[in-house]
C-alpha cells in the first residue's frame, strides 16, 4: 500500500508538472529541430515530413503519451509549415496544432545564416472527467471539462558554415509567448484552470565532417526553462556515418539518460529510435520512455529534375567536347604563332638597341670632329667610315620596318584567335570536369562539385584573387585544369547539385561581381 501510494504521488507530480510544461517533450533532438524554433521552419530546403510516437513510464497507467505530425518546407527565402500534437496523461487530453513561418536573411558572404520564425495555433485542453476519481464534485476547479486556449512562438536561429570543422547551430525561441488564460467551461460559468507559463529554449551545436566528410560528430547542448527559472539542461553527442546511420546520447539534468539511433532506409526515408532510462528517484516503477520517429523528405522529384539536367550536361558536354579539342588545338597553334612572333620581336628590338649604340658611337659630328682634330688619318679612313655608318643605319631602319610588320601580324593574329570553351561556358551554369584532369594548387581538397567565379592563364593572377577572396571571408581555392590550361579560382563545395545551383543563381542575382559563376561537376558524380 505504501508503495502503491508512492507511485501514484510521484506519477501526479508527473502530471502537475506536464499540465505547467504544455509542450511536449522529445529524446530526438538531433533530426526534427523545426519543432523547437519556428525559424528553423524551411531550414533544410526540401520537403520534410515527421510522425512521431513517444511513449513515457511504461510501467504506469496512465503515463504521459504523445502522437505528433510535422511537415515544413521552403520557398524562395523563407519556409512554412505546422505542428499537429497529441498529449494524453491520464485524465488529461491536449490537442495542438500550429502553422509557422520563418524568414531566411541573405548574407554576401555564404557562410552566415540567419533567421527568423514565428508561430500562431490553439491548444484544446479536456479533463476525462469518467476517469477521474473526484472526491469532491462540487470542487470549484473541476467543473468544467474543455478549455482552449490561443498560442504562439518566435524564434531565432543563425548559422555559420565553413569547412568540415564549422558548422555551427545557435537557436533561441520562446513558447507559449501570448500566454492566454485557459479556461474550462461549463454550462453555468467559466473557472479559470492556470494561466500558462512562458517558456523558452537555447540550443547549441557544431557538426564536424571528418574524414572527407564520412564520419559526422555533433555535440549539442539544449535548455529549456520558464519565466520562475525551473529548468532543464541537455547535453548531448551525435555520432554518424554519411546522415546514413547515426547513433545518439544525452543526459537530461536530473532525470536521466537518452540513448538513440537511426538510419536511412533510402534517401527519402528514416527512422529514429531513442530510449530514456531514469536515474532518479523514479527509476524503480518503470522501464523507462520509447520514442519513434519517421522521417520522409520529399525531394526525389527535383532530384531527378537534377539528375536530368546531369544526363543533359553529360549529352551536351560528349558533343562539346570534339568542337572543344578542336578549338583548343587551333587556339594553342595560334597563341604557338603569338609567342614566336614575340620572341622575334624582342630579338629584334634587342638587335636595333645594340646597332643603335654603335651608331651613336661613330655619329657625324663626331666624326668630322676626328677628322678635323687628325685624329683620322687621311680621305679613305673618313670615307670608310661614313659608308659603315650608312650601311648601319640602312640596317637599323630595315629592322624597324621588319619589327613593324611582325606587330602588325601579331595583332592580326591575336584578333583570330577563337574564344575558348570556357568562355562560352561562363554564361551557363555547370561543366562536367574530369578528376583526372585536375590538381588542386591552393585550398581544400575537391569533392563533388565546385564553384567557380574566376579563371585565369597566369598562375600568379589566379592566386591574387583568391588571396582577396580569402580576406572577403571566403573559403577560396585554385585548381589547375591541365587539359585546358586555365587556373580555376573556387569559393564553395555544394553538397549535391540541386543545392548547388540553387546558391549558385542566389550568388549570381546577389552580387554581379560573380554573374557569370558556375558549377564544375566531378565526371565521377554523373557515372
Amino acid at each position: 500500500m505504501k508503495k502503491a501510494v508512492i507511485v501514484f504521488s510521484i506519477f501526479c507530480l508527473a502530471v502537475v508538472d506536464s499540465i505547467a510544461q504544455q509542450i511536449p517533450l522529445y529524446s530526438l533532438n538531433f533530426d526534427n529541430r523545426f519543432l523547437y524554433n519556428p525559424a528553423r521552419t524551411g531550414f533544410n530546403g526540401n520537403p520534410e515530413l515527421y510522425l512521431m510516437y513517444r511513449k513515457q513510464w511504461l510501467d504506469f497507467r496512465g503515463a504521459p503519451e504523445t502522437r505528433a505530425v510535422s511537415f515544413d518546407t521552403n520557398f524562395k527565402r523563407g519556409g512554412v509549415g505546422m505542428y499537429v500534437f497529441n498529449d494524453i496523461s491520464d485524465v488529461f487530453r491536449t490537442w495542438g496544432g500550429y502553422l509557422s513561418y520563418a524568414y531566411h536573411i541573405p548574407f554576401k558572404s555564404e557562410v552566415h545564416r540567419l533567421s527568423i520564425g514565428l508561430s500562431a495555433g490553439l491548444q484544446d485542453y479536456s479533463f476525462d472527467r469518467e476517469k477521474a476519481h473526484i472526491k469532491d464534485p462540487l470542487d470549484p476547479l473541476l467543473q468544467g471539462n474543455r478549455g482552449l486556449s490561443f498560442d504562439g512562438s518566435a524564434g531565432l536561429h543563425y548559422y555559420a558554415s565553413k569547412g568540415s570543422f564549422l558548422n555551427l547551430s545557435v537557436g533561441l525561441s520562446a513558447i507559449s509567448i501570448y500566454a492566454t488564460d485557459l479556461q474550462f467551461l461549463n454550462n453555468a460559468s467559466p473557472s479559470t484552470l492556470f494561466i500558462p507559463d512562458r517558456h523558452y529554449a537555447a540550443i547549441l551545436s557544431n557538426r564536424l565532417k571528418l574524414a572527407n566528410e564520412k564520419f559526422i560528430l555533433e555535440p549539442m547542448l539544449v535548455t529549456r526553462f520558464t519565466e520562475a527559472f525551473n529548468y532543464q539542461i541537455e547535453p548531448g553527442l551525435l555520432i554518424g556515418f554519411k546522415d546514413w546511420i547515426w547513433v545518439s546520447g544525452l543526459y537530461r539534468y536530473d532525470y536521466g539518460v537518452t540513448i538513440g539511433a537511426g538510419f536511412k532506409v533510402h534517401d527519402a526515408v528514416k527512422l529514429g529510435y531513442a530510449y530514456d532510462l531514469a536515474l532518479n528517484d523514479i527509476r524503480g516503477y518503470t522501464d523507462g520512455t520509447h520514442e519513434l520517429m519517421l522521417g520522409i523528405i520529399f525531394g526525389k522529384k527535383k532530384d531527378k529534375e537534377a539528375e536530368n539536367e546531369i544526363n543533359q550536361i553529360k549529352e551536351r558536354q560528349a558533343q562539346q567536347d570534339s568542337v572543344f579539342n578542336d578549338m583548343k588545338e587551333q587556339q594553342d597553334s595560334l597563341l604557338n604563332i603569338i609567342d614566336e612572333l614575340s620572341y622575334q620581336i624582342e630579338d629584334l628590338q634587342y638587335r636595333i638597341d645594340s646597332l643603335e649604340s654603335m651608331e651613336f658611337e661613330i655619329d657625324p659630328e663626331s666624326l668630322k670632329q676626328l677628322i678635323e682634330a687628325g685624329e683620322l688619318i687621311g680621305e679613305p679612313d673618313a670615307t670608310k667610315k661614313k659608308a659603315e655608318m650608312d650601311a648601319l643605319t640602312k640596317e637599323i631602319d630595315k629592322m624597324k620596318k621588319e619589327m613593324d610588320q611582325l606587330k602588325q601580324e601579331k595583332d592580326k593574329v591575336e584578333k583570330t584567335v577563337p574564344k575558348t570553351k570556357t568562355d562560352e561556358m561562363t554564361e551557363q551554369r555547370t561543366r562536367v570536369v574530369s578528376e583526372d584532369d585536375l590538381e588542386v594548387k591552393r585550398g581544400p581538397a575537391l569533392g563533388d562539385y565546385f564553384m567557380v567565379v574566376g579563371s585565369f592563364r597566369i598562375e600568379q593572377n589566379s592566386y591574387n584573387f583568391q588571396e582577396d577572396l580569402k580576406k572577403r571571408g571566403y573559403d577560396a581555392g585554385v585548381v589547375y585544369d591541365k587539359k585546358r590550361k586555365w587556373y580555376y579560382v573556387f569559393i564553395a563545395q555544394p553538397k549535391d547539385l540541386k543545392e548547388g545551383l540553387k546558391d549558385l543563381i542566389k550568388l549570381r542575382e546577389e552580387n554581379p561581381e560573380f554573374h557569370d559563376a558556375w558549377i564544375h561537376i566531378m565526371s565521377r558524380s554523373v557515372r
